[in-house]
């Protein structure tokens, strides 16, 4: 079973681990909304973290400029919170 999108509702997507931009593009799709990524389906949603140049790049910025917070993982398997109220610029 391929990952997917977990929930994409009032604008905004929760994405778990292994989801591809096209997967997540599509769950947008169905629900009347539009998701500033890259333009290459298969790449993972996990590389918005990096920028994410595509067709609403001009109008709606970088997709890294639209995430809102992110759960990571780090290397020594600690879990870090980010987003407005836990972690500055």
């Amino acid at each position: 079973m391929a990952p997917a999108a977990k929930t994409v509702t009032a604008q905004t997507a929760t994405v778990g681990g292994g989801v591809k931009l096209g997967v997540l593009g599509d769950a947008a799709a169905n629900q009347g909304l539009a998701v500033p990524t890259g333009t290459w389906a298969t790449v993972g949603a996990g590389s918005l973290l990096l920028g994410g140049m595509g067709h609403l790049t001009r109008s709606r910025g970088l997709s890294a400029d639209n995430i809102v917070g992110a759960e990571l993982v780090l290397p020594d398997g600690s879990i870090r919170q980010l987003g407005p109220d836990s972690q500055g610029e």
